[in-house]
């Protein structure tokens, strides 16, 4: 599993992921996934946010730790930050959904 340095630090979530792919092409994630191509690509140019059990699935693909993709895509705290009280039950609840789901 690839831990993701600071040269990624300051990528909002669709560039990273759009970096993660590398050479690979949307068809060829698509494939893999079963994730639309174009969805792929809206989420890659920030036109859409991706929700947990896409991030999984593409933390598997990429090789990189789901938490990790789940932190900066805002679904958990990143270290020293806490998350708003309302916002706290809505993200564990994204994180146990995704931790549990057996795709």
């Amino acid at each position: 599993m690839i831990h993701l340095d600071s040269e990624y630090d300051d990528l909002e979530i669709g560039p990273l992921l759009r970096r993660l792919r590398g050479d690979t092409s949307l068809r060829e994630v698509n494939r893999l996934t079963g994730m639309s191509n174009v969805y792929l690509s809206q989420v890659e140019k920030g036109e859409k946010h991706p929700g947990p059990r896409i991030l999984k699935r593409l933390a598997a693909l990429y090789g990189v730790g789901v938490e990790e993709l789940l932190r900066r895509a805002g679904y958990m705290e990143t270290e020293g930050e806490v998350a708003r009280p309302d916002e706290t039950l809505d993200v564990e609840r994204a994180y146990r959904f995704v931790l549990d789901d057996p795709r």
